[in-house]
């Protein structure tokens, strides 16, 4: 009950209403770049272009005719308008003071929010040096050896990768995909004993993932179907609806199933 009343009082602040009124607008555009990163098949080569583009757009918003656009669609009371409606305790005392109260947030709420959270973190997890690899990484799979000259620099002398070898493995390669740039064809063409160099390197490019949403994504699969209600679940059973349920998407003929499950024997023994 205390917990309950402790989280009522929090939500009827005024600092939490004018946060979250704040982080619904930003958060709507930052929803573009997660539901990008999502996708099974993306990169962060693929997804440099959209992450810059957040980035200036959050850049932009961040001035004050932006901040004017983010008011609710009830006026403030006159009688209101010239004082500061907040909570202030001892801790709040170095806390900007401004006449008005459109200042005063936008100061000690809408500038730090997209400031330190938002802009700073994001381009601390999207720097430079990851877009040049990303995108080193996607030239290297296409067989492009100047495009993926960044990757081949960084890790030539730890690989002892021979450049000028690497160079003609990636032509003759090339022409083996012909635009084929599937995984299980890269599997079964790119053997370590004819294309040393090149085989240490795509080795690398497959092991950089672009972000941990796809094993993130098995993880909550887990919770789903693992519940208290079938907590005596075999460890094959698990396994078997996890895969289910994580790689749904896969389309499935129904009859090969059925044939496959009419070779099995399914007497059962009453005696």
């Amino acid at each position: 009950m205390a917990q309950a009343i402790g989280v009522l009082a929090t939500i009827k602040n005024v600092k939490f209403v004018v946060h979250l009124f704040i982080l619904r607008e930003v958060l709507k555009i930052v929803n573009i770049l997660s539901v990008q990163l999502q996708a099974k098949s993306a990169t962060l080569g693929k997804s440099a272009s959209l992450v810059k583009g957040i980035i200036s757009t959050l850049e932009n918003n961040r001035s004050s005719d932006h901040f004017k656009e983010l008011k609710r669609s009830r006026k403030e009371p006159r009688y209101l308008q010239d004082f500061d409606v907040t909570t202030v305790t001892g801790s709040d005392d170095d806390l900007i003071r401004t006449k008005d109260v459109k200042s005063y947030w936008k100061i000690n709420a809408f500038f730090p929010i997209l400031d330190v959270i938002i802009i700073i973190n994001m381009k601390k997890r999207f720097s430079a040096e990851s877009f040049q690899i990303a995108t080193s990484i996607e030239n290297l799979m296409k067989m492009d050896f100047e495009g993926s000259s960044f990757l081949i620099d960084h890790y030539k002398d730890v690989l002892k990768v021979n450049t000028e070898d690497l160079k003609c493995e990636m032509t003759v390669f090339k022409n083996i995909l012909n635009g084929n740039t599937e995984y299980e064809y890269f599997k079964e063409h790119l053997t370590q004993q004819v294309f040393p160099n090149l085989f240490k390197l795509v080795q690398v490019a497959i092991t950089l993932p672009v972000s941990s949403s796809t094993c993130e994504r098995s993880f909550s699969a887990m919770r789903r179907i693992n519940t208290y209600l079938r907590s005596t679940m075999s460890q094959n059973r698990f396994n078997e609806l996890g895969i289910l349920n994580i790689e749904k998407d896969i389309v499935v003929d129904v009859e090969d199933i059925l044939n496959e499950f009419s070779k099995t024997e399914r007497r059962i023994k009453l005696m």
